[in-house]
C-alpha cells in the first residue's frame, strides 16, 4: 500500500468523524427531532421520579439515563451534549437533591458527547 493511499483513507476518516458532528448539529433544525427530544425529555424526568431507588442516602440507582442514550443514538454527539447538559440543570430545577455543582453539568454533557459519538449512526 502506498503512502498515498494511506494519507487519503486517514483524510476520509477524518472527513466522516467532523463530519458526523455537523450532521448531528444539522438533527437540531428538524422540528419533528425537537418534539422526539423533548418527549425523550419528559420520560427522562418521569424515570427519576418514578422509578428511581436510593440505596444510602447519597447513592440513588435508577433508569432516567435510558432516553438519553436514545437521544444520543438518534441525534448525535452535538444534540446529545447539549441534551444531557440540560436535563442535568433540569432534574435539579425541578426536585432539588443537595446543592448544585456544574462538574456534574459538565459529566452529563460529556457523557452524551463520548455515547453521540460511539452509538451515532451505528445501524
Amino acid at each position: 500500500m502506498s503512502m498515498q493511499t494511506e494519507n487519503t483513507k486517514k483524510e476520509s476518516c477524518i472527513r466522516r468523524f467532523f463530519g458526523m458532528f455537523k450532521d448531528s448539529a444539522l438533527e437540531l433544525k428538524s422540528t419533528r427531532n425537537l418534539v422526539l427530544c423533548a418527549m425523550m425529555a419528559a420520560l427522562s424526568i418521569v424515570l427519576s421520579y418514578t422509578t428511581s431507588f436510593y440505596i444510602t442516602p447519597e447513592i440513588k440507582i435508577g433508569f432516567s439515563g435510558l432516553p438519553n442514550r436514545l437521544v444520543d443514538f438518534m441525534f448525535g454527539p452535538v444534540v446529545g451534549t447539549i441534551f444531557g447538559g440540560i436535563m442535568d440543570v433540569l432534574k435539579f430545577l425541578i426536585k432539588p437533591d443537595g446543592g448544585f455543582f456544574f462538574g456534574y453539568t459538565l459529566t452529563a454533557m460529556v457523557g452524551g458527547l463520548i455515547y453521540g459519538i460511539f452509538y451515532y449512526r451505528l445501524q
